[in-house]
C-alpha cells in the first residue's frame, strides 16, 4: 500500500466538506492530519481530550474539536520557493501612514498617556491565496514554531505559526491579528 500524498488528502478533505486539521509540531518534520468523517461542529470544555482543539481568544470555552481518530501523518520536506512569491506587499502610502501612527503611539507612550498599544494595519490581497501553498510557505519558513491548518465547513479556517495565530479566514474574508511581546526578552539584545 502507498503512503498517502499530503497535497492529495488535502485537496479531498477540502473539496468533500470534511473537517480536518493538518500540523507540525516544533523542530519536527512530521505533518500530522487529524480528520472528521463529515462536517458535524463537536465543541466540549474538556482540555485533556485527544485530539485538536481550535478556540478563539473572546470565547474560549466551549472549544470547537477535531478527534485524533482519524490520523494520518506525511513525512515533509520543504520546497524551495523565491522571496518573490510574497503574498502582499506593503504600497508606500500604507506603510508612509503606518510610520506616522507608530511614531504617533511613540510619543504617547513616552509622555505617559499610553502603557501599552499595539498598531496593526490592513493588508488587501489582490490575488487569491491558495491554502496548501500557504501553509506550505509557513511550514518551510518556520521550523521552529508549530504551525497549523485548521478548516472547518460550518466555521472558518485558521492558518498560523504558533505561538500566535497569524490570520483566520471568514467567508472568504482574510482576518489578521496582531499581538505584542512576541520576542523573549533579553536585557543585552537592542531592539528596533
Amino acid at each position: 500500500m502507498s503512503k498517502p500524498d499530503l497535497e492529495e488528502v488535502f485537496n479531498k478533505l477540502l473539496s468533500a466538506g470534511q473537517a480536518f486539521v493538518f500540523f507540525r509540531l516544533p523542530k519536527k518534520k512530521t505533518v500530522h492530519c487529524h480528520f472528521q468523517e463529515d462536517a458535524s461542529l463537536t465543541l466540549t470544555d474538556d482540555l485533556k481530550i485527544k485530539g485538536f482543539l481550535m478556540s478563539r481568544f473572546d470565547s474560549p470555552l466551549p472549544a470547537a474539536y477535531i478527534s485524533n481518530k482519524n490520523h494520518l501523518k506525511f513525512e515533509y520536506e520543504p520546497p524551495s520557493f523565491e522571496p518573490k512569491d510574497q503574498i502582499a506587499s506593503i504600497h508606500s502610502k500604507n506603510k508612509t501612514s503606518f510610520v506616522n501612527m507608530v511614531n504617533i503611539t511613540k510619543k504617547a507612550i513616552a509622555s505617559g498617556r499610553l502603557k501599552k498599544l499595539v498598531v496593526a494595519s490592513k493588508i488587501t490581497l489582490n490575488q487569491k491565496v491558495e491554502n496548501l501553498q500557504f501553509f506550505s510557505h509557513l511550514l518551510t519558513l518556520y521550523p521552529n514554531a508549530m504551525v497549523y491548518f485548521w478548516h472547518h465547513p460550518k466555521g472558518e479556517t485558521w492558518i498560523g505559526a504558533s505561538p500566535e495565530q497569524l490570520f483566520s479566514v471568514q467567508s472568504s474574508r482574510l482576518i489578521t491579528m496582531a499581538l505584542a511581546g512576541t520576542l523573549p526578552y533579553n536585557i543585552h539584545e537592542v531592539y528596533d
